[in-house]
């Protein structure tokens, strides 16, 4: 992995853009380092977040030297069809990915706090990855509470966390990806 690639990942993680021209603009760069193909048909950025996310978090196994893989189907229990997280971490954790664009209007961020109800069926905890203004803006006391970073404030608090705590295994912030990513560049 390039070094230039790394430097603008941790800058994306790290640092928001000051206004959503300028975070498509990134997003732009970021694709053409990481060679994903945009959405020409959309509306608006061309560069979705999602695909940019997942992309990002494997680089981040890549590098970690972890086994990850990003081809899941798995047959759901309570309804017809697939489950399809993100990713299978050493054959031991799920992985869902939410990034949202910096300067985004849109609601995405509110299904946040419903993924362990999404994936209560699996087999296996899950990780979520928190990046972009997923981290920075928005979901912060849900993922500080889940994360024991803040003590719930009432019995409701404490037994909504404990009850995530049964399908999720732990939140992973983007900043934290930068900070090991970091470490690399500099070993």
């Amino acid at each position: 992995m390039e070094k230039t690639t790394l430097k603008k990942i941790i800058d994306y993680l790290e640092n928001p853009s000051t206004d959503a021209h300028k975070d498509c603009k990134r997003r732009g760069e970021l694709y053409g380092l990481l060679n994903l193909k945009s959405n020409p048909t959309k509306r608006g950025c061309p560069y979705l977040t999602g695909p940019l996310g997942e992309e990002i978090v494997d680089v981040y196994y890549r590098l970690k030297n972890i086994p990850y893989d990003r081809k899941q189907k798995i047959p759901a229990l309570r309804k017809k069809g697939n489950r399809r997280p993100d990713g299978l971490e050493n054959d031991t954790f799920y992985v869902e990915v939410k990034m949202r664009a910096y300067h985004s209007s849109g609601t995405a961020h509110e299904k946040i706090p419903s993924i362990a109800f999404k994936y209560g069926d699996l087999p296996k905890k899950l990780k979520i990855y928190l990046l972009a203004d997923d981290e920075h803006s928005y979901n912060t006391y849900w993922s500080q509470l889940l994360r024991n970073q803040i003590e719930p404030m009432n019995n409701f608090e404490k037994e909504y966390r404990d009850a995530h705590s049964l399908m999720i295994e732990e939140i992973v912030y983007g900043t934290e990806i930068a900070n090991f990513l970091r470490g690399f560049l500099n070993s």
